[in-house]
């Protein structure tokens, strides 16, 4: 731990959270297998979703992950359960059994998944840590402590650069958080896997998809660069980071365009 992480983060703290977190992991693995194929059997089968190419998106995904560590997967957001949808995407039940740490970390919104009994059970058997978007300065901190943790470790986090869903149903470079440049920051080397995930008729953000939705999905692995240093180089990694997602997302209306 360097000197500006001790300046932020109770070393004490960190140290209990951590053990959490290796506790979380391990019992996470042990139930993965049986709830993983109830989710999966849902998720395809009741609400009938589908991902274009999904063979290939598959295919891509491990390779990506064979050459490229540590890695912070980064995704625009539509819906409450873009992060499910992505797991679905990228691997199946078998494969990420075997290859568990590929299977993402996410980081929601206290409020959205700890309402009730269930949906803190299956954030917690989900590889989940959970952020207070009001929280403290204090707790931001611990959070991006925990992911910096994980991506060190080999372990995968999917992040929302937007900080939420997005309410113009695009990528909002203007509410960009700058989590995302703290963490790029403090982790040598790290890579970013942007990912662009959009329903076929997601015209604006939702809850859910609409039952039956067919997703594109598109992968782009980056390596954020910046000579500068402290907040401005935070600021860098940021906009390298949404402005690829904006590009991507660019890219997906030409295709559609181009078939109309």
């Amino acid at each position: 731990m360097n000197d500006d992480f001790l300046s932020k983060v109770d070393k004490k703290k960190y140290q209990s959270e951590i053990k959490k977190i290796k506790r979380q992991k391990l019992y996470d693995h042990i139930i993965f297998y049986p709830l993983a194929h109830i989710v999966i059997f849902s998720l395809k089968f009741i609400f009938r979703y589908k991902i274009k190419n999904g063979k290939e998106i598959k295919e891509k995904y491990k390779k990506i992950v064979k050459e490229n560590s540590p890695l912070l997967l980064c995704s625009n957001h539509l819906t409450l359960i873009d992060s499910l949808i992505i797991h679905m995407a990228l691997g199946s039940v078998s494969w990420y059994l075997f290859n568990f740490k590929h299977f993402n970390w996410n980081v929601p919104a206290i409020e959205n998944f700890t309402a009730g009994w269930f949906w803190r059970f299956m954030s917690y058997a989900g590889k989940c840590i959970h952020i207070d978007r009001y929280g403290t300065t204090e707790h931001h901190d611990m959070v991006i402590e925990k992911i910096r943790y994980l991506l060190k470790d080999g372990e995968i986090c999917t992040i929302f650069p937007e900080g939420g869903r997005s309410r113009t149903s695009r990528v909002e470079i203007e509410n960009t958080t700058y989590g995302i440049g703290k963490i790029i920051q403090g982790v040598e080397d790290c890579k970013v896997l942007c990912l662009y995930l959009r329903g076929e008729s997601q015209n604006t953000y939702s809850d859910y998809p609409k039952w039956g939705e067919k997703f594109y999905l598109d992968l782009e692995v980056i390596n954020p660069e910046s000579k500068n240093k402290g907040m401005r180089q935070v600021r860098d990694y940021s906009m390298q980071v949404v402005t690829k997602l904006k590009e991507m997302e660019d890219k997906y209306f030409s295709l559609i365009n181009d078939k109309k």
